[in-house]
């Protein structure tokens, strides 16, 4: 089943051409397939690791991913996606922006919060006796991350200090054990920049989680109206799109089952129209010329 819809996929990127490198859906699908037959290979040899787990996590969530794409050519359920992905757009448009605003509280909150952890800084401290009495709490607990309350080991490094301010950014602040117990000296670790901590706190609480927040919010579901249009233009587009594509994939067997050289319409008077194709029917004579108009005659009676 694998091997036909690897063939499948290869003859629609020849069918296709240099049209097939145009849509991005394409680049996802070669991602996934072949991710998916690095793990079929994994599995085959027996290769069971935190890769070959992590390569399942991935490959699991493109394949839904990929089905939620795919749901895009259905009406009804489409347009919800069309809509989802230009929405999805928009706000990693703005996120690009803003992240520069992300990244400068984050690098700022690890200075701030970052506790002496090496012989260097003591050596530092000893040359000054107000320091040394403002980190005695902590001096004797160097080289360690006991002492420090959990909420504030994350800015130790840089990186985790990236992810607790995303998470502040959705919320989560925890202001009693980051700046109200370090201030008042209830722990070994103690707030050494008060003033500017609380500047810097104050302002990322208003800049960050109210105004950015809510202007994402505002510029995903604001114009909504304007989106689910678009989103039905969209839509139409690609089921155009994608029966063009499949109209010449066709056979000629399979076209010839579905063409049909008649139709038939049922009137209000329960009677019974046959339009015929012209190209197929042979010319009538003069006998059925006749009959025909006499039908016709007796039909408008």
């Amino acid at each position: 089943m694998v091997t036909t819809y690897l063939r499948t996929s290869e003859q629609h990127s020849i069918t296709m051409k240099y049209e097939y490198f145009k849509d991005w859906n394409n680049y996802l699908e070669f991602l996934l397939n072949a991710l998916a037959m690095t793990y079929s290979a994994m599995t085959l040899k027996n290769h069971i690791d935190h890769h070959y787990i992590e390569l399942g996590v991935v490959v699991m969530f493109l394949a839904w991913f990929n089905f939620l794409l795919q749901m895009m050519r259905f009406k009804h359920i489409g347009i919800f996606v069309v809509m989802f992905l230009h929405v999805f757009a928009t706000v990693g448009k703005c996120l690009v922006v803003f992240s520069v605003v992300f990244v400068a509280f984050a690098l700022s909150f690890h200075v701030l919060f970052r506790a002496p952890n090496n012989l260097k800084n003591l050596t530092l401290l000893s040359m000054n006796s107000s320091v040394i009495t403002d980190c005695l709490p902590i001096i004797n607990q160097l080289n360690t991350t006991i002492s420090i309350s959990l909420e504030l080991q994350p800015f130790q490094s840089i990186s985790l200090s990236l992810f607790k301010t995303l998470m502040m950014m959705l919320g989560e602040y925890e202001h009693t054990p980051t700046i109200i117990e370090p201030l008042i000296r209830q722990n070994a670790f103690t707030l050494h920049y008060p003033i500017i901590t609380f500047f810097f706190y104050t302002t990322f609480v208003f800049l960050v989680p109210i105004i950015l927040m809510n202007l994402l919010i505002g510029l995903a579901v604001g114009d909504i109206e304007n989106v689910r249009r678009s989103a039905v233009q969209h839509l139409i587009s690609q089921q155009v799109y994608w029966l063009a594509d499949l109209e010449p994939k066709l056979t000629g067997i399979f076209r010839s089952r579905l063409y049909k050289s008649q139709w038939r319409k049922k009137t209000k008077k329960n009677t019974t129209t046959v339009f015929l194709d012209k190209t197929n029917v042979p010319e009538m004579t003069n006998e059925e010329t006749m009959i025909q108009k006499y039908l016709k005659e007796a039909v408008t009676k």
